[in-house]
């Protein structure tokens, strides 16, 4: 038998089937839809539908409104809708199962297509199937809710198990294992690629279709494999190497063609991707061929190519044909090459030195790179493959490392045996392999501990350390230590000593942490609602990040 595949909204008002399509624009748009629930008080049948105008239409003739029955997801595995024709008023049947399906019909039941889609059982929330034997219409009922499935198991109904899943709008429970955050927004991906953003939405940077803000995690689409948060935007790479954006496109920066505007739903940009970073007006993406590509502002040459106004789609950078890593600032791009070698352009160097200092064209900088960090305000960092680090730009704090507060144009190593580094504004931060952590530039917030105005060159504030990190607007700076506690120091106000904030922690980013139980924790600003707690009041110390 030839199955359709559109989600289908249906009812059965005294015997009569309607039928409604949701168009294939709303489901690429949300990939979710509110399933509603309703109960025909003359037959006894329960009735589900995406439709809200079909819902209103139910409610106008009598029958009662329970409310949200579940979230479905718009793809996955078919559940299937049937009509029979024969009962008085009319009787609906759902199921997963297509054998079941196929003997209904072969009974004279009418099938009426896929109702909806089934999300995968190690992510969905279950669907409650119960059969009552004493009914001749409304036979089955579905619930998420345990609680009923019970009570009716309990009067006599004959429990059936799981029908199908349905998608969580919580995040509480769900198993983190990523999160990215920009000034204002906090993007989260779950176990099995369920994306979630929350915060300021006044240009729809969440995603969800709407321009308000969200104080607790909003689902936004599935099967993602990693998340870029810019100023005011957000790109996703799913599993499939398609890059969805939305948000703000102040200079183009989404790269759907659209410019000083907006989009409040993702919208595909690129097919084919591997990777992707988004600075604060500019993006870079790299391809599965190698090729890099480029879109956003065209103010600082950060796109690798000239042009006289802000690129609105992804353009292809040219000479670069093996990229393997990219990386954005902002106001530089820099990607790093199968032979190791380090390509930059932009902002290459001190500010101070005016366009001496700026690339429109790819310039190669360094080879045998492994890893680079441009979150300085004019000043960078590449650990070369032998473990050495080399640092160049703006020095007025010392940030550079090499023992002066003179601006450095081309890269000299100031330390060896580094496994990475993070750069702040105006300070820099490395661990070495053997845990130690070491620190330069300014501490006008205590960001790199002590009560010393900066330093010029590394100096160890913390042993045992594997991961460290310098925030770039608070001044905050935090580290991780091999015995997964997260410590703190600087910020508002400064504390010149690292405080432990968190055990348990696996990986963190600047306001946020994971821990092993795969937990979102979060803290600082949330005027927002950006800490995803459901409050707008700043958060000192960790709160966990819980659902709506």
């Amino acid at each position: 038998m030839r199955r359709r595949t559109g989600i289908l909204a249906a009812a059965a008002i005294f015997g009569v089937s309607l039928l409604t399509v949701l168009s294939p624009s709303t489901a690429l748009a949300t990939e979710s839809v509110t399933m509603w629930r309703l109960y025909n008080r003359w037959t006894g049948e329960h009735f589900y539908t995406a439709s809200a105008t079909e819902r209103d239409g139910l409610i106008a003739v009598g029958w009662t409104d329970e409310g949200k029955g579940w979230t479905a997801p718009t793809s996955g595995d078919p559940v299937y809708r049937l009509y029979n024709p024969y009962v008085t008023g009319g009787d609906h049947h759902y199921t997963l199962s297509a054998v079941e399906c196929d003997s209904l019909v072969a009974q004279g039941w009418r099938e009426e297509g896929v109702g909806w889609y089934s999300a995968p059982a190690k992510i969905g929330v279950p669907l409650y199937r119960q059969y009552n034997p004493y009914a001749t219409t409304g036979t089955h009922n579905y619930t998420t809710s345990s609680q009923e499935n019970d009570h009716l198991v309990s009067v006599g109904w004959r429990e059936e198990g799981v029908g199908w899943y349905g998608i969580s709008d919580k995040i509480a429970g769900k198993r983190v294992v990523d999160v990215d955050q920009g000034i204002y927004q906090t993007a989260a991906i779950t176990e099995g690629g369920e994306l979630w953003v929350w915060g300021f939405n006044g240009h729809g940077s969440v995603g969800d279709g709407t321009l308000t803000d969200r104080h607790e995690p909003v689902r936004v689409m599935g099967d993602v494999a990693s998340v870029s948060v810019g100023f005011d935007s957000v790109a996703a790479l799913k599993e499939d190497g398609s890059l969805w954006t939305w948000g703000l496109s102040q200079f183009g920066e989404l790269g759907d063609g659209t410019h000083h505007d907006y989009r409040a739903t993702p919208v595909k940009v690129l097919d084919n991707v591997v990777s992707v970073s988004y600075g604060d007006s500019h993006a870079a993406a790299i391809t599965e061929d190698g090729s890099l590509w480029t879109w956003g502002s065209a103010d600082s040459g950060a796109l690798g190519y000239k042009v006289d106004a802000d690129q609105t789609v992804p353009r292809r950078a040219s000479g670069i044909t093996d990229a393997v890593s990219a990386f954005t600032g902002s106001n530089s791009t820099a990607v790093i090459t199968s032979d190791g070698s380090l390509w930059m352009c932009g902002q290459v160097g001190p500010r101070a030195n005016g366009a001496e200092s700026r690339r429109e064209e790819f310039t190669r900088i360094l080879t045998d790179v492994a890893s680079v960090s441009l979150g300085g305000y004019d000043h960078f960092a590449a650990t070369k493959t032998d473990g050495s680090l080399w640092m160049w730009g703006g020095n007025d704090h010392g940030q550079v490392g090499n023992g002066t507060a003179d601006d450095q144009t081309t890269p000299v190593n100031v330390l060896n045996n580094v496994a990475s580094v993070s750069l702040g504004s105006f300070s820099s931060a490395a661990v070495t392999k053997d845990g130690g952590l070491f620190v330069w530039g300014s501490n006008s917030d205590g960001q790199i501990g002590g009560t010393q105005e900066y330093f010029v060159w590394p100096t160890q504030l913390m042993s045992g350390v594997s991961a460290v990190f310098l925030e770039t607007s608070g001044y905050e700076s935090l580290a991780l230590k091999r015995d997964r506690s997260l410590w703190a120091w600087g910020g508002t106000p400064a504390a010149s000593s690292p405080a432990k904030v968190l055990d348990g922690v696996t990986s963190f980013s600047s306001t946020g942490a994971i821990t092993a139980d795969g937990s979102l924790w979060m803290w600082g600003e949330n005027r927002y609602g950006q800490v995803g707690d459901g409050s707008t009041t700043s958060r000192p110390a960790p709160v966990r990040v819980a659902g709506p």
